[in-house]
C-alpha cells in the first residue's frame, strides 16, 4: 500500500494536511514481500485466497496462513509480480 500526501485548500485557504492511502490491487496467484520475516527466513508469501481475509503460502516452507486483509495491506512491502499471475 503507498501513501500519498494531499494538499488540498480548506475553506480558509490553507492546505488541508492528510494522507490517502492507495490500495493495491491483490490476485490470487501474485507473490507479496511483507515487513517482518516467517520463521523460516522467507519474507515471500503467494496469496492463495483472496476476500476479507487471506490465505497466504510461505514461499520458504509451504506453511499457510489466514490473515486478516488490514494486517496484508498494512505490511506489505510490494508486489514481486504484479501484472501476472502463477495460476492458469
Amino acid at each position: 500500500m503507498r501513501a500519498r500526501w494531499l494538499g488540498k485548500p480548506n475553506a480558509s485557504g490553507k492546505p488541508e494536511r492528510r494522507w490517502r492511502c492507495l490500495a493495491l490491487d491483490y490476485e490470487v496467484g501474485q507473490i507479496v514481500k511483507l515487513k517482518k520475516k516467517h520463521p523460516c527466513g522467507s519474507q515471500e508469501w503467494e496469496i492463495l485466497r483472496v476476500g476479507a481475509d487471506f490465505r497466504l503460502k510461505c514461499m520458504g516452507c509451504g506453511r499457510q496462513i489466514m490473515v486478516a486483509r488490514k494486517l496484508v495491506e498494512k505490511n506489505t512491502r510490494g508486489l514481486l509480480n504484479p501484472g501476472c499471475s502463477l495460476r492458469s
